[in-house]
């Protein structure tokens, strides 16, 4: 009686098993694509900000929307970001009081592609330009 129940109990055990196992590899897959799109999200975030600070610091002279070009497209290349890259960088306001713009929107795909994610990442920044006439 009792080798019955031990028997019963792991037969048990292995369907309990068969039908939880593909739910929790399921949630698995669904935390590391969203994990997987919020790290692209902030590196990207982060490769604007920096575009941003660098194109904000550049003289007038020397072009800081081209500044801020250059150094988003290094830092997206670094990245490994492959694809298509939509660019909005511009100098904006008046002549004593003028922002840098600096956004961007890749193309993203998650790796596995078992929850709905946004099928572009974009990051924006504004900053005031350091070269101002007084």
């Amino acid at each position: 009686m009792r080798k019955n129940a031990i028997r019963n109990r792991r037969a048990a055990n292995a369907i309990e098993f068969a039908l939880t196992f593909p739910v929790v590899l399921l949630m698995m897959g669904a935390v590391m694509d969203w994990g997987w799109y919020f790290s692209q999200q902030m590196q990207l975030s982060a490769a604007v900000r920096d575009a941003a600070r660098v194109g904000a610091m550049t003289s007038r002279e020397a072009g800081p929307a081209q500044a801020a070009e250059q150094r988003l497209m290094t830092q997206i290349a670094a990245d490994g970001h492959r694809g298509q890259v939509y660019l909005d960088v511009r100098v904006e306001g008046a002549t004593s009081d003028q922002s840098l713009h600096v956004g961007v929107a890749i193309p993203y795909k998650g790796p596995l592609g078992l929850v709905p994610v946004p099928k572009q990442i974009k990051a924006s920044q504004s900053l005031r330009l350091e070269d101002q006439a007084s």
